[in-house]
């Protein structure tokens, strides 16, 4: 399948996406474009609409029918679906938070996983100069409700569940019951923020799912 777009998030690169990459039993994303933010323009990338217009330049959209994006990068994702450019099928948005989040949210990664927090944060440290401080302030300050509810494609966002289960997890995203009952909400178990690191076989199974229409 050559039809996906995948997108890593904030001082994040495509390497996140090794692990899940492995578990690729079906071969789902064989042929998916991985796609890393260019270093020598992010200083200028202050807004999120000026990664998603980045992307319809170097990105042959029309080949484009899923697109897959981890923190900022579901949100440069929605904001694709938004502008209405590559007629997008369906937007993924993991670990994306549309409103700003809860305290609930602000764990990395869960306790077990301690070699992998320090080298995500040793990227951090390698990535992050590279962005811009304005961006990075917009980011602490968010509300999208409104402008995702006017989105037409197909939405699905999936969540860590920090060992809370499915009905604490929803209920700390603040989504107004509006927009949740147009969404689909996906929850994988024991893990946070990198679920693709945590739980690939987990966040893999959703994927599977929401793309085959399961």
């Amino acid at each position: 399948m050559s039809n996906i777009l995948v997108l890593s998030g904030y001082a994040c690169t495509s390497e996140i996406w090794n692990e899940l990459s492995d578990v690729d039993y079906s071969n789902l994303f064989n042929k998916a474009i991985f796609l890393d933010f260019p270093k020598e323009k992010l200083k200028g990338f202050k807004d999120i609409e000026n990664f998603s217009q980045w992307i319809e330049e170097v990105v042959d959209y029309s080949k484009i029918d899923y697109v897959i994006g981890h923190s900022m990068g579901g949100l440069v994702a929605l904001d694709l679906a938004y502008r209405n450019v590559f007629k997008i099928k369906q937007v993924i948005a993991i670990e994306s938070f549309i409103k700003t989040p809860s305290p609930f949210f602000q764990n990395l990664v869960m306790d077990e996983h301690e070699l992998e927090k320090k080298q995500l944060i040793e990227m951090f440290s390698r990535e992050a100069p590279h962005y811009s401080l304005e961006l990075a302030e917009k980011l602490k300050v968010l509300d999208w409700v409104e402008k995702v509810s006017k989105i037409n494609a197909q939405k699905a966002f999936i969540y860590g569940d920090r060992n809370q289960g499915r009905e604490k997890t929803i209920s700390e995203l603040g989504i107004c019951d509006k927009l949740e009952n147009k969404t689909t909400i996906k929850i994988v178990e024991r893990a946070c923020h990198f679920p693709m690191i945590e739980n690939p076989n987990g966040l893999y199974n959703e994927l599977a799912c929401i793309i085959r229409g399961q």
